[in-house]
């Protein structure tokens, strides 16, 4: 059986598997188990709970064991017969475990929603540490998805750009590359610029916004000034001085990149969408989650 003691003495493994160092696990799985006691007791006794508290089913394996299934579905995600026989477990108990440790797990991880706190920023020095260099980057992000069964889904979630059915969802980021902004996901035919109109980020004047000709026009939405590559208009070539701040330009922006695809090592965001669409923003919220923790225990461990 797959097992934390056995993956845990292959390091390697450990992340390919699980998404996170054995030590990045190890400080997630305390977080959560320092809220599990009053998360559950918060849960057993909610009013439409029939059962005394301590009566029902119970989990077959302890907590740790629990997160490692979570954490093995988000990076790996097998279907549920590879899983079930994985953890030796039937297939409707792996998705109530992980059905039951998703709000859980969402509330102890660093989340974009939280990075952007409404909290002042009272001075320069504190502008600085939350947007290094004054800087936000933004990008949107698709996932290829099941074909809808009814035509006027499949209409709205047929993306031209990539020739597929996907779910679409936007990033804004900073350059330590933690993620401050996500919108919620839409249908993949939706512009880039209407995504961004539709809920403009609230980010301090100070900060340029950099993005791509997708963006185009998203200027007049917000106060920041905004940063897009220079167009090739028809019949006409660059200029050299259009080049090096294109050339320039993408060179900042490659951060953005390098974030999506952290998001999308995780199959659940990376692999052809399985789910039902009305779990996709709890889900990807929580791989964003996994991503900022990630960044942010890099940061603390060299400072």
């Amino acid at each position: 059986m797959f097992t934390y003691e056995k993956i845990k003495k292959k390091p390697k493994l450990f992340l390919r598997f699980i998404g996170l160092t054995s030590k990045e696990f190890d400080v997630v799985y305390d977080k959560i188990d320092s809220s599990y006691l009053s998360y559950e007791l918060k849960r057993l006794s909610r009013s439409d709970r029939t059962n005394k508290i301590g009566q029902g089913n119970k989990f077959k394996y302890n907590l740790k064991t629990r997160i490692l299934i979570l954490l093995f579905y988000y990076k790996v995600y097998p279907t549920m017969d590879l899983a079930s026989f994985l953890f030796d477990l039937n297939k409707s108990n792996i998705s109530r475990n992980i059905a039951h440790l998703e709000p859980l797990i969402r509330k102890v991880l660093p989340l974009p929603n939280k990075m952007k706190s409404r909290k002042k920023i009272r001075n320069m020095e504190e502008l600085l540490e939350k947007f290094p260099e004054l800087i936000a980057i933004v990008d949107a992000t698709e996932q290829e998805m099941n074909r809808p069964k009814h035509k006027k889904k499949r209409d709205n979630h047929y993306s031209g750009k990539k020739k597929k059915y996907t779910r679409k969802t936007q990033i804004i980021i900073n350059k330590n590359g933690l993620i401050i902004d996500k919108s919620k996901s839409t249908n993949g035919k939706k512009h880039d610029k209407k995504l961004f109109d539709e809920k403009p980020p609230d980010l301090p004047e100070e900060i340029t916004l950099l993005g791509d000709l997708g963006y185009k026009g998203i200027e007049e939405t917000i106060k920041n000034e905004v940063q897009l590559p220079e167009k090739k208009r028809k019949n006409s070539e660059l200029s050299k001085k259009q080049k090096r701040k294109n050339k320039k330009l993408s060179k900042r922006r490659i951060l953005v990149e390098n974030v999506i695809r952290n998001m999308k090592v995780f199959g659940l965001m990376g692999k052809k969408l399985r789910n039902p669409i009305k779990k996709y923003d709890l889900r990807t919220d929580i791989i964003a989650g996994l991503v900022n923790f990630r960044v942010l225990f890099k940061l603390r461990n060299i400072a």
